[in-house]
């Protein structure tokens, strides 16, 4: 997202900030001791003018946020940059504090105390910042200072003696008295704003209680119609895209505020999205919000997958939340499939049994990666020979998939075969229907104008389990045949669902032997080969947690890269180049975690939080590098 212009002066604070850790707290000063009563020049405000209300935003705060502490912060944030191979920060916290406040207000503030931020208004172009006077300061305030009490507040007229001018700095500047004795400056890009918020910002967002080193929280209903005019920007390319903008346009519509928050470790940053929903409705919201009890822990199955994958989560669905996402999702598929021209009546018969197996709440745990080292040797042949390297180049894009769920084998074996067996009618009825046979309803349903939108034809074989699997398991191939020329050349991926007592197991690839040594894995449990022995893992195992797994760079790239058309081959190419000249190859394991909690009378709030080592931040940093 772009942000708007007034929002630039702000922007190095912010991004200094973005590592920031406060300081542990100090003794007191010696001359805090030695004087413990309130400073002498802002305690006479209450005599000379009643302070205005403050605990109320005095205009729309478009965007607020907070460091703990400017100069620590800073001092992270180049540490941050040095161990990442970045170029040092351009500025100084005494720098920036001078350009924000002026020399002379810049003179008495504490740069290892709090400061606050806020931007006002509908165009976003009136901003405030407060920042705590140091304690030796504060007494002597108007000795440096022409000061003129006005709502609640010692307005700044001049800079007395020798002291630098205010040039450089916002312009309007005041003092402010809070009730725990603490003075602030407090300055804005106008004299108006600075007497509509000065106290609000000094006092009630100061003292404001805030998880993490630094919070920069957005009024998300501001942004909405921005977002959504760059999204009718780029209409969808087809009917999957265009569910997937429906849903997502209904869950930015519940969304009303959206906070970042950032914490410094000593070789890693905690970073969060916090998402305020204050009344939900969207089905994508619901089901995002949806969670267990507080004591109930995550599957035990998710200690089991495997070790080496780039994606790996597990889940706790609340079935009667997923009912709308489940509509949605399997809808979109059946109006596809009739609209194609396929039996009407046979193809609804289809989707109420997938209702009845998919998107139906549970625990669930998936893992799933990709031979990064096959892929680069397939695109290098490729880049050689586009046309020798074609297939070898389609097949290394294609990753391998594990799921467990917490369901009776029978069920899901019974469902697919059931599935399998429909969409073979389906798939007869349509054929006979193209040779002049009966049509049913399809012909109703057809627009024999519109090209069908299936870039493939995939017939689905029950076949024999390879040797060594329980019994009872069940084993499909999908053979997928081009039917364009730019379509993948044809490819066969394996589906297995494998019984393992009251858990299911499902794997699916197109590397026979690559999925079953995953699945296998998985069954044995064995520690050594799964993320039992990651324990860096154990933080994303939360009682009452939505969700939590991990993520390597390279996986989220990688994983979800296009393999439909011949296009892609490039854009994956240099994706791979990418992701090798990264200083780790993007391997380094991210882990996460979602919670949802109540926040009356807010409505729900949705945490996503993830640790994000030093050797991933310089993965990240490397893409953004000229």
């Amino acid at each position: 997202m772009i942000l708007p212009r007034p929002l630039l002066p702000a922007l190095p604070l912010v991004l200094a900030a973005c590592a920031g850790q406060a300081p542990p707290p100090a003794d007191p000063s010696p001359a805090r001791a030695a004087n413990p009563s309130p400073p002498a020049a802002p305690a006479q405000v209450a005599a000379e003018e009643a302070p205005a209300r403050s605990d109320e935003p005095p205009a729309v705060v478009v965007l607020r946020g907070r460091v703990n502490s400017l100069r620590m912060s800073w001092t992270n944030a180049e540490r941050l940059l040095r161990a990442t191979g970045g170029p040092p920060l351009p500025l100084s916290p005494d720098l920036l504090a001078m350009g924000m406040l002026g020399p002379a207000v810049a003179g008495v503030v504490d740069l290892d105390q709090p400061t606050d931020i806020a931007f006002f208004g509908e165009r976003v172009d009136r901003f405030a910042v407060a920042v705590r006077v140091d304690q030796r300061a504060a007494p002597r305030l108007r000795q440096r200072f022409k000061l003129a009490p006005r709502k609640g507040m010692l307005h700044i007229e001049a800079v007395l003696g020798d002291e630098p001018d205010q040039e450089g700095g916002l312009p309007a500047c005041a003092f402010v008295e809070d009730e725990d004795d603490a003075v602030r400056a407090v300055c804005a890009s106008d004299e108006e704003l600075l007497d509509l918020a000065g106290l609000y910002l000094a006092r009630t967002q100061a003292r404001a209680a805030q998880r993490g080193d630094m919070r920069l929280e957005l009024n998300f209903s501001h942004f909405l119609p921005i977002i959504e005019r760059e999204q009718q920007a780029t209409p969808p390319k087809d009917r999957g895209e265009k569910a997937g903008q429906r849903m997502g346009k209904e869950l930015l519509e519940d969304i009303g505020r959206v906070a970042f928050v950032g914490s410094w470790g000593r070789n890693e940053i905690e970073a969060e999205v916090e998402v305020g929903f204050p009344q939900p409705r969207a089905g994508l919201s619901l089901a995002m919000l949806s969670r267990p009890a507080a004591s109930t822990p995550p599957p035990p199955a998710y200690m089991r997958l495997p070790k080496d994958a780039s994606l790996a989560l597990y889940a706790h669905g609340d079935g009667r939340a997923l009912v709308p996402l489940r509509e949605l999702v399997i809808g979109t598929i059946r109006d596809g499939l009739i609209e194609e021209g396929y039996d009407a009546d046979l193809v609804k018969t289809m989707s109420d049994k997938a209702a009845g197996l998919f998107f139906t709440g549970g625990p669930l745990v998936a893992a799933a990666g990709m031979d990064r080292s096959r892929a680069e040797g397939a695109f290098a042949a490729w880049g050689k020979d586009a046309t020798k390297g074609r297939e070898g180049a389609f097949r290394a894009l294609r990753a391998w998939t594990v799921f467990g769920v917490e369901e009776p084998a029978e069920r899901w074996i019974h469902g697919l075969e059931e599935l399998v067996k429909i969409g073979d009618e389906i798939d007869r009825r349509k054929i006979a229907a193209g040779k002049g046979g009966a049509a049913g309803a399809s012909a109703k349903g057809a627009d024999p104008k519109k090209p069908e939108e299936s870039r493939e034809r995939t017939t689905i074989l029950k076949v024999a389990p390879p040797k060594g699997l329980p019994k009872g398991t069940l084993h499909m191939e999908m053979r997928s045949r081009p039917r364009a020329k730019d379509a993948p050349p044809p490819h066969t991926r394996h589906v297995y669902v494998v019984p393992d007592g009251s858990l299911t197991w499902l794997a699916l690839g197109e590397d026979e032997a690559e999925v079953l040594t995953h699945l296998r894995a998985s069954l044995e449990g064995a520690p050594a080969r799964t993320i039992a022995s990651m324990p860096e893992l154990e933080w994303t195992r939360v009682a009452g947690a939505t969700a939590g797994g991990f993520v390597t760079v390279a996986g989220a790239n990688l994983l979800f890269t296009d393999d439909e058309r011949d296009s892609d081959l490039a854009k994956a190419q240099a994706t791979l180049a990418q992701l090798g000249a990264m200083p780790s190859r993007g391997d380094t394991v991210i882990p996460w975690l979602v919670t949802s909690e109540d926040m009356p009378p807010q409505g729900t709030r949705l945490r996503v939080q993830a640790r994000l080592p030093i050797a991933a931040i310089a993965d990240i940093a490397s893409i953004f590098k000229p």
